[in-house]
Parts: structure tokens; C-alpha cells; sequence
């Protein structure tokens, strides 16, 4: 038999195959880490050992900076790529140390991998991949990205119904994914808040009275409120269910949980 054409792009058979081959690549992985050819991570003290994570079509690999480590990694990527017929992409691969390895060797190690720096402020997926102290910094994207759709809908005239329609039904969900990954500070709910009022009751400016507190228009309809979300309520809602699926269903691979 000669194949004569790939799959095409949106072809349904397409992720069942991608799943698969990434699955092979995770057993190679999986069985140098056995070996103790690959050293992974420890995140935390008496956790459990990292070394891959898989999300659709990212991979993240853990390995400590041994060169004996790297190299085996290195060559278990290689023997993947000839198995599976793909290329690693080195324009779009990084590399992240920690922050107490010396720099000779992360010199060493960019160069062993042909890959560079990640830089601090990368994104994945939307979140920043660090996460500092200053959390209210990390999620500045959030609030930049409401006010560049508010901007888009101030140029037309709506009405208070359809301003609630637009927040009930694009601006309360615009940080969900953030939401159901991290606990958002009490400052930065607030300026997200902040932004939804502002247009809201048409003050762009943010100047003038507000004759209803926005904790009492984001009562549900059925108490005598407008049904807007309560941002630090949803975001507590949400870890929790998360933490109980944790705790109910331990035996799931992470992957289950996203």
C-alpha cells in the first residue's frame, strides 16, 4: 500500500492519532525516569516526581540540570521524532532554570537543547506561566482586555438592557479560566468590578453617584437582582469544586481535571 495524502487539517481522525503518538512519547519518558536515566522535579517536599506535562498540543518537560539528565531527555525527543516523522520546532521551544543555577550552565544546557530563554512575562493559554507575589500585576491583562471590549461598544448607543445583556454575557466570563486555575486578590476583583460598573451606569469617566451598589445588582434575578456575577464568589465557587474533584477523585490523571 502507498499513501499518496495526509490528513487533512480539521480531519476527525486527526487528535486520536496526535493522542496516541503523544502517548508513546510519555511511556519513553516515563520509563528513563524508572531508570533513573532522567531525574525529574520535585515541586514539593514529599510531593511526587514531575517530569512531563501534557495540555492539547503543548508539552512541558521537568528534568534537573544534570547533563547526563538533559542528554537523555535530548535523546528521547530525537528517537520520538524519528518514530513519529515530526520535527521539534526550536523557534517555538524554550527553556526556563531555576534561579539559583549558575549561568555557565544554563549557557551550557541552551545550547545542548539549540532552544533559548523563556522570558518571565511568557503566557500560556492566556495566564502568565510565573506567578509572583504581586498576582494583581500578572492579571493586569484581564482588566486591558474588558476595557478594549467595553471601547468597542461604547462607539455604538446601547441602552442599560443591552449594556446588562453585554456584561451578564461576555464581560462576567472573560477571567473564568483564570478564575478556575488561581484565587484572584480582593484588589484585583475590585478592578475588574470597577470597570464593568463604569459602563454599566455609562460613566466612562468614573465620576458621579452610583444609586445602587454593584453588590446589590449582582444579586440573583429571583432575590430582586440583575444577576451579575459576584467575581470573588464565582472564584471561590469554582476552586472549590476543583479542590473537591482533587480530593474525590484522586486516582484521575491531571489532564482529567482541566
Amino acid at each position: 500500500m502507498t499513501l499518496t495524502r495526509g490528513l487533512r487539517q480539521r480531519d476527525s481522525l486527526s487528535p486520536y492519532l496526535f493522542i496516541m503518538c503523544m502517548e508513546d512519547l510519555s511511556r519513553m519518558i516515563h520509563t528513563e525516569v524508572e531508570r533513573k536515566e532522567i531525574r525529574p522535579i520535585y515541586p514539593a517536599k514529599g510531593g511526587p516526581p514531575v517530569s512531563h506535562l501534557f495540555f492539547a498540543d503543548d508539552c512541558i518537560l521537568f528534568s534537573t540540570a544534570k547533563r547526563k539528565s538533559i542528554e537523555k531527555l535530548k535523546n528521547v525527543i530525537h528517537k520520538f521524532c524519528e518514530a513519529s516523522c515530526e520535527m521539534v520546532n526550536l523557534s517555538k521551544s524554550s527553556l526556563h532554570f531555576s534561579k539559583r543555577l549558575n549561568e555557565g550552565i544554563k549557557d551550557d544546557i541552551s545550547e545542548m537543547m539549540g532552544m533559548k530563554t523563556i522570558p518571565l512575562d511568557e503566557k500560556n493559554l492566556g495566564i502568565d506561566l510565573f506567578i509572583g507575589r504581586r498576582k494583581t500585576k500578572c492579571f493586569s491583562n484581564i482588566q486591558d482586555k474588558m476595557k478594549k471590549r467595553i471601547q468597542q461598544w461604547q462607539d455604538g448607543m446601547v441602552n442599560q438592557a443591552g449594556r446588562s445583556t453585554q456584561i451578564q454575557s461576555v464581560t462576567n466570563s472573560m477571567a473564568q479560566f483564570q478564575m478556575g486555575c488561581f484565587i484572584f486578590s480582593q484588589q484585583t476583583i475590585n478592578q475588574l468590578e470597577a470597570v464593568q460598573r463604569k459602563y454599566w451606569w455609562n460613566k466612562s469617566n468614573g465620576k458621579g453617584y452610583y444609586f445602587i451598589s454593584w453588590s446589590v445588582v449582582s444579586i440573583p434575578k429571583r432575590w430582586g437582582g440583575l444577576g451579575f456575577k459576584n467575581l470573588k464568589i464565582f472564584n471561590e465557587a469554582i476552586i472549590t469544586k476543583l479542590a473537591w474533584r482533587l480530593i474525590q477523585e484522586k486516582y484521575k490523571k491531571m489532564g482529567a481535571y482541566s
